[in-house]
């Protein structure tokens, strides 16, 4: 089962994903287990390589963040150089171990820090947009009752253009182009829904965030199922992208459906 195959950690892949984190510097994995140094890691992964910008981002920490995060976050920025993508996600979720420790005034002095940080060069990367989420849908549970969201809609056919709008995202961010929309028939009829992939240049982060509200009003035995349709996306040329599992990751915790990541072995 394709679902169970990126969303369930068997021994081999949490095996795979520990000794990936081994070969990071051991400062790296410390200041992730630590409550204090954690918001440092999550900074760092939102770090431009753009100097003007980081360094803009630097400033801001000098001035909001906690005192000495902003030293922290620039000692650990020069390690980027070996954190290849495959690591972004392991990491976050030991710094989220680490960051469910945070009263509730530095957990919103982090979560203003993080936009901030998102926002400094007017533009929102799709892993940028993932890790927000991640976090605020992770951690936000510690401090604010979720409202209970309402059932609205029976089947993914009555929110048809969002699905196919959240599985054009999946397909986009991590497809290349000897796949066509073809490709996709299978995957629209398991959702009973009929239509193509909306064109790139309809998907904005702001329809998406929309999309997903709407999404989030399916009736909860309908999530799974649209669930099982992303992973089928990811999967589909046989190879599964850090962008592609975070994205998912950040999906899943959007619907109330939150899923156990894993680290693909790249070929």
């Amino acid at each position: 089962d394709t679902l169970d195959t990126i969303a369930t950690p068997e021994q081999q892949h949490i095996n795979y994903a520990r000794q990936m984190l081994s070969s990071l510097p051991a400062e790296v994995i410390e200041a992730a287990q630590n409550t204090y140094t954690a918001r440092a890691v999550v900074y760092f992964m939102l770090l431009s390589k753009d100097k003007v910008v980081r360094d803009r981002q630097i400033a801001h920490l000098q001035q909001q963040g906690d005192n000495g995060i902003a030293a922290i976050t620039l000692r650990l920025s020069f390690f980027q150089a070996q954190m290849h993508k495959d690591y972004r996600l392991p990491l976050l979720n030991i710094a989220l171990s680490s960051l469910h420790q945070l009263t509730e005034k530095q957990y919103r002095r982090f979560s203003e820090n993080l936009d901030s940080l998102i926002a400094m060069d007017s533009k929102v990367e799709l892993f940028e947009w993932a890790l927000k989420h991640i976090v605020h849908h992770v951690l936000e549970v510690n401090y604010t009752r979720r409202a209970n969201v309402k059932s609205r809609f029976r089947q993914c056919n009555d929110v048809a253009y969002e699905c196919r709008l959240l599985l054009s995202v999946l397909w986009f961010a991590g497809k290349n182009t000897t796949l066509h929309n073809h490709d996709m028939t299978e995957i629209f009829q398991s959702l009973d829904i009929s239509g193509d992939l909306l064109d790139r240049k309809q998907i904005k982060l702001d329809t998406l965030n929309e999309a997903l509200d709407r999404l989030n009003e399916l009736y909860p035995l309908q999530k799974p199922r649209l669930l099982k349709a992303c992973a089928e996306v990811i999967a589909l040329d046989g190879k599964v992208k850090p962008i592609e599992l975070e994205l998912f990751r950040a999906i899943a915790e959007i619907l109330d459906c939150p899923m156990p990541p894993i680290v693909v072995k790249q070929d």
